[in-house]
């Protein structure tokens, strides 16, 4: 993992303006640096914990903003994109392959996605998969202990380690247990953190993170998504042969679909798919430069075009207001940050879109396809409402089978299913109001160069061109 750090970090620092002779030397009593990810966890579970007293003396979690589709391939594929995190081949394990031209994967035991690679500890095997969703507190405090062993045991300066049964915990017991076992973790973390000062002479530092949220209600999930493309004239099938052959990816029950098709039909289909029970929102590129949504809103236009060094995008709206966001472009127009044609820089979206129904709504569309995290991207791709789902069926009764209905779910536009979380014991460090996911982790992907996180501190008046504009909360 150290070459692989070393790389990305020069490649960070360069893109930064900084040299490695600028790193400062090592201190041998500055904190060694824990970033511990736990999947699944909501912005809204971590702030209701810390105010019954978890992570007391920490500094207040920030929301941190998914990439769309809300999943955690994807979320970490933009996360851990500054420590040399690859695209991701699709949206989760199973994915239409174009090459084969059929839908395969599926098996998480054997495609393991880069951004795996960059986690010390995570779940491995069959039997640790298994327990993920059969014994999720339990499996919980299990991945614990080894976060524990592996800290306790190495001298790594920057550690990163995975905890994966939170996200199954949330999915069938609901955010109250997921608070409950956020309170423990945090006394497991300070005891960690006490025993870690003992043997190193030296403090530790968390830097907590989750991948996405999750939508806090019973999942409903409505069946006839092959129906009402059928009803559009629309073959749905495995394999694309004909012009009207169309690939809807089945994944869990999760809140968005994918579809892949002759892009001539794009628009037939996204139409489509709106009459669905459930479905709020489908977009597909139009154009080189121009994403095309329709809603139950109204519908719009998103463009996009190169700029140094960041895109700057345009929300153009034919009917209606689909983003929720004309407001917003009029308080934007006002202060400046949009110039005659309508475009506004990524970061000033950002900045400005954080907090809304659809957090960050115009870049996140876009990216979801155009490749940003996902190299074989849909021709289709749509968010469900809050609380509703599609998905394969034999997850859908393995999830009755375990629970009854999934107290939760994930993957839509919205802001419940996008915001995770980010939080840290380090009162000192500056954090923006709501954090980008792949700016989340870029000063740490600097300091594991340099083998000492002080150069968070000697980065100074870098600090926002490092890790995101400031966001003002509503």
């Amino acid at each position: 993992m150290f070459r692989i750090l070393f790389f990305v970090g020069a490649v960070v620092l360069t893109l930064s303006g900084l040299s490695a002779a600028e790193c400062p030397p090592l201190d041998p009593q500055s904190p060694r640096t824990l970033i511990l990810a736990l999947d699944g966890v909501p912005y809204e579970s971590v702030l209701t914990a810390q105010e019954m007293g978890a992570f007391a003396g920490w500094a207040k979690p920030r929301p941190m903003v998914s990439p769309f589709p809300s999943m955690t391939n994807v979320g970490f594929a933009a996360i851990l994109r500054p420590f040399g995190a690859d695209p991701i081949p699709g949206y989760e394990v199973r994915l239409y392959d174009p090459d084969a031209n059929t839908v395969g994967g599926g098996d998480a035991f054997k495609l393991k996605f880069d951004w795996r690679e960059q986690f010390e500890v995570q779940l491995e095997g069959f039997w640790d998969k298994v327990g993920l969703y059969m014994a999720a507190r339990t499996n919980t405090f299990t991945e614990m202990s080894r976060v524990d062993e592996y800290v306790m045991g190495t001298d790594d300066e920057l550690m990163m380690a995975l905890i994966s049964s939170t996200d199954a915990l949330t999915h069938f017991q609901g955010r109250a247990e997921t608070v409950r076992i956020l309170l423990q973790l945090s006394d497991r973390i300070e005891d960690l953190r006490r025993r870690h000062e003992e043997l190193f002479g030296r403090s530790l530092r968390l830097v907590m993170i989750s991948d996405h949220g999750n939508v806090g209600d019973k999942v409903r999930t409505p069946s006839g998504m092959n129906r009402v493309l059928k009803k559009a004239g629309l073959k749905p099938s495995k394999h694309l042969e004909g012009p009207d052959d169309v690939v809807p990816v089945t994944y869990g029950v999760v809140g968005y679909g994918a579809l892949y098709l002759d892009p001539a039909n794009a628009e037939k289909a996204a139409r489509a798919v709106l009459n669905h029970t459930g479905v709020h929102l489908a977009a597909w590129r139009a154009g080189e430069r121009e994403l095309r949504l329709v809603s139950d809103d109204g519908e719009a236009s998103l463009l996009w075009r190169d700029g140094e060094p960041e895109a700057y995008y345009a929300y153009q709206v034919n009917e209606g207001d689909p983003l929720h966001l004309l407001e917003t472009v009029s308080l934007m127009r006002l202060a400046g940050v949009v110039d005659e044609q309508g475009f506004a820089s990524r970061d000033d979206w950002f900045e400005w879109t954080a907090f809304s129904d659809y957090p960050d709504s115009p870049t996140r569309l876009v990216e979801s396809l155009n490749g940003a995290w996902v190299s074989n991207a849909a021709t289709v791709i749509f968010s469900f409402e809050p609380g509703y789902a599609w998905g394969m069926k034999k997850v859908q009764v393995g999830a009755w089978v375990k629970a009854g209905r999934l107290e939760t779910t994930h993957g839509g536009l919205d802001r419940a299913s996008t915001w995770g979380f980010f939080l840290t014991s380090d009162t000192d460090l500056e954090t923006p109001p709501a954090v980008r996911a792949d700016l989340a982790l870029r000063e740490w992907a600097l300091a594991s160069y340099c083998t000492t996180a002080s150069l968070m501190r000697f980065v100074g008046d870098g600090h926002e061109r490092l890790h995101g504009p400031r966001v003002a909360a509503p």
